[in-house]
């Protein structure tokens, strides 16, 4: 498949160093569509994101609607911080790009009506009034919904794994994070980086991986070169200090 819909972490996405969409010059337009988010406690549209990493996405096509989904945020907390997305395929985004550009000049001028006028912003204000009138209303309900949301997702977040038990899933997203997050507490970026590739290809290869054993072996049959010497990326001494504090 080309594409596929996801569900991701607000936080998860991000521009492009060289992306110039000005988020400043559309404020008045990010509000005044937040408030309609708001409104309809949702987002309609789909952002179009391609794949920078294993945690991270970039912005290909939908920049009005994602930030006005931040500021929608900002008006309710209990807009949940995750959007519908269409990840590309990193050969997909080119001709997205030019389907879009190809696509933008029959649209209207204006075509969610909105618009920078001082009537928008005044409506704007106005809206934000009526918010923080609400909210005082129901405060209480508003500290309940998130008290239940709290002991849903409570009952959804998946458990840590022991050591050897995430070593072996690590061909699973999220317990390769679980593994990174525990050796990252232990050993540079860089170190990280190295190791992770490992135990992923051993993965992958079918190798074992549920013992300090196991563990040496690949890490012996993988050593770093560094003054003529080759060197384990980490030592058995490093690997029970790990497992000791392993979350």
């Amino acid at each position: 498949m080309k594409w596929m819909m996801k569900i991701l972490d607000t936080d998860s996405i991000q521009l492009d160093k060289d992306d110039r969409f000005n988020r400043e010059a559309r404020g008045v337009q990010i509000e005044a569509i937040a408030h309609e988010i708001v409104k309809l406690q949702g987002l309609l549209s789909v952002v179009l994101v391609r794949k920078v990493d294993l945690e991270n996405y970039a912005i290909v096509s939908g920049h009005l609607e994602y930030f006005a989904y931040l500021k929608a945020l900002e008006f309710d907390q209990t807009l949940p911080d995750r959007i519908g997305v269409f990840i590309l395929e990193p050969e997909l985004v080119s001709l997205a790009k030019n389907q879009i550009a190809t696509l933008e000049p029959s649209l209207p001028a204006n075509p969610r009506g909105v618009d920078s006028s001082e009537s928008v912003q005044i409506n704007n204000i106005l809206k934000r009034m009526e918010q923080l009138e609400n909210k005082m209303a129901t405060a209480d309900q508003v500290n309940q919904l998130q008290l239940s949301m709290i002991l849903e997702l409570n009952t959804r977040i998946p458990k840590s794994l022991p050591m050897f038990e995430a070593l072996e899933g690590i061909l699973d997203d999220r317990t390769y994070l679980q593994v990174r997050q525990n050796l990252s507490r232990h050993l540079t970026k860089a170190k990280v980086e190295k190791v992770m590739k490992v135990l992923r290809s051993s993965r992958e290869l079918g190798r074992p991986i549920s013992t300090f054993l196991d563990l040496k072996t690949i890490l012996d049959n993988n050593k770093e070169q560094q003054k003529n010497r080759s060197i384990s990326l980490m030592s058995p001494a490093l690997c029970m200090t790990i497992s000791d504090d392993w979350q």
